[in-house]
């Protein structure tokens, strides 16, 4: 750990995992969305490389080649993100979060089996939480690229040609970001109630609150995501974005292409991050909503310490072009002066005082 990253972890003001959470989870399971057009709704994400399984018109099932439960559920009503949906791997962990939330465990729709259990996080964020879902059967990935280097010859009398015409399969659902309230308090919750571990924080000098924080399930010596889930300090609070993983760097450049072709929205991209390392790219959807294709990921098992990091406008990415103001969330609009305005009337239960918006805003660059 460099001289600056142990200054920042000596002023942290949150921990980086608790010893005894209350359950352990394996991993995110789906997103939860409301549309007004299904059909709209579900266009965008077939465009995107997700596979329908289910749509009567009231409710849509999707999901990538080798997610085991559906990974994209919307339902028809005003346009939101409703939650999300965590895996865990025993009965007695869905009832323990019973007992403890006052909550009633129940059977989820046929069409994903199991049973689940809702919360609400501090935000009134709807996480679902499942056990036992019916296991869907693995499809046909789109093929990884063989690479050729130059001391690793893989591809012979093999040529590479992309497909332009038909969207690259998703793999299977990565991760969501979500913008909170209150920092410290979002971050116990779902350390406390699931266990995650912070991969990365992000921090601004001198402020002990940090900005982001990028948590990963607890799955001892078994490798997982470098994070499932992410809370920031963002202005907007909620849905920040969701990412699906695709097969390789040359899938993300082909679904860039394709979905520039159908004139979906391109927000930030092609480039490589530097916490979690993904290649990456970012679209939104019709109804404003942030989604994230990536390859190449890290992994981490529970043995790899926290890092500290500072928060600037070049904390993104290794490479990639600069971060646009629509990714930075700049671009203005009435709804986000009227969320500016409500959060900082009570400082008091937000964690977005007037001095911590300036410096956010200049950190972002």
């Amino acid at each position: 750990m460099s001289n600056a990253q142990q200054v920042l972890a000596q002023i942290c003001a949150v921990p980086p995992r608790v010893e005894k959470p209350l359950t352990k989870v394996s991993g995110l399971a789906a997103i939860r969305l409301a549309r007004p057009n299904l059909s709209k709704a579900v266009n965008f994400f077939l465009d995107f490389g997700l596979i329908c399984i289910h749509n009567d018109g009231n409710l849509a099932l999707l999901r990538g080649t080798a997610d085991k439960t559906v990974s994209v559920i919307i339902e028809r009503g005003a346009s939101r993100y409703l939650g999300l949906s965590l895996v865990v791997d025993s009965y007695e962990e869905l009832e323990r979060l019973a007992v403890v939330h006052k909550v009633s465990i129940a059977d989820n729709h046929p069409l994903r089996g199991g049973q689940s259990v809702i919360l609400k996080d501090p935000d009134n964020l709807m996480v679902e939480v499942i056990y036992g879902a019916t296991p869907l059967p693995s499809l046909i990935s789109t093929e990884a690229v063989q690479i050729n280097r130059p001391e690793h010859i893989t591809r012979i009398n093999r040529t590479v040609r992309l497909d332009y015409n038909h969207p690259p399969r998703i793999f299977r659902l990565g991760h969501t970001v979500l913008g909170v309230t209150h920092f410290a308090k979002t971050l116990a919750w779902y350390q406390q109630n699931f266990g995650f571990i912070v991969s990365d924080f992000q921090m601004m000098a001198e402020d002990s609150v940090p900005v982001v924080a990028f948590m990963r399930c607890d799955r001892g010596d078994t490798p997982t995501d470098h994070h499932t889930i992410a809370i920031g300090s963002a202005v907007e609070i909620g849905h920040l974005h969701t990412a699906f993983e695709l097969t390789d760097m040359d899938a993300v450049v082909a679904a860039n292409v394709i979905l520039k072709k159908r004139q979906h929205h391109h927000t930030w991209g092609i480039g490589r991050h530097i916490l979690g390392s993904q290649i990456f790219d970012y679209w939104r959807d019709s109804y404003g909503d942030m989604f994230e294709h990536y390859a190449d990921g890290d992994v981490f098992d529970a043995g790899i310490k926290t890092g500290y990091h500072q928060f600037d406008g070049e904390a993104l990415h290794q490479w990639g072009p600069a971060v646009t103001a629509d990714m930075a969330g700049k671009i203005p609009s009435l709804q986000l002066v009227k969320t500016v305005i409500s959060r900082l009337r009570d400082s008091t239960q937000d964690d977005l005082s007037f001095k911590r918006l300036i410096n956010l805003i200049r950190a972002a660059g």
